[in-house]
C-alpha cells in the first residue's frame, strides 16, 4: 500500500506541474495579446492625432489660399484699370496731337 500512495502523490505532483506549465503558457500568450492590442490602440491614436493636425493645417492653408487669391484678383484688377487709364491717356494725347494739326 505504501508504493501506491507514493505513486499517487507522484501523479498529483506531475499533474500539478503540468497545470502550472500550461497556466504560465496561457498567461504569457494572454499578456502578449494584451500588449499587442494596447500598442495598436496607441498607434491608432497617434495616427488619428497626426491626421487631425494635418486636416487643421490643410484647412488653414485653404483659408490663406482664398485670401491670397482675392488679393491677387484685386491687384490684377488694379493693374488692368491702370493699363486702361494709360491707354485712354495715350488716346487723348493722340487726339490732342491730331486736333492741333
Amino acid at each position: 500500500m505504501v508504493p501506491e500512495n507514493s505513486n499517487l502523490k507522484r501523479n498529483k505532483k506531475l499533474l500539478l506541474n503540468w497545470g502550472i506549465v500550461w497556466g504560465l503558457l496561457f498567461a504569457t500568450i494572454a499578456l502578449d495579446l494584451y500588449l499587442d492590442y494596447r500598442e495598436k490602440n496607441i498607434e491608432g491614436r497617434t495616427y488619428r492625432s497626426q491626421y487631425n493636425a494635418k486636416v487643421k493645417e490643410v484647412d488653414s492653408l485653404q483659408v490663406v489660399k482664398s485670401q491670397l487669391e482675392k488679393e491677387l484678383f484685386e491687384i490684377r484688377s488694379k493693374q488692368e484699370q491702370s493699363a486702361l487709364s494709360n491707354q485712354v491717356d495715350d488716346l487723348d494725347d493722340r487726339a490732342a496731337i491730331i486736333a492741333k494739326k
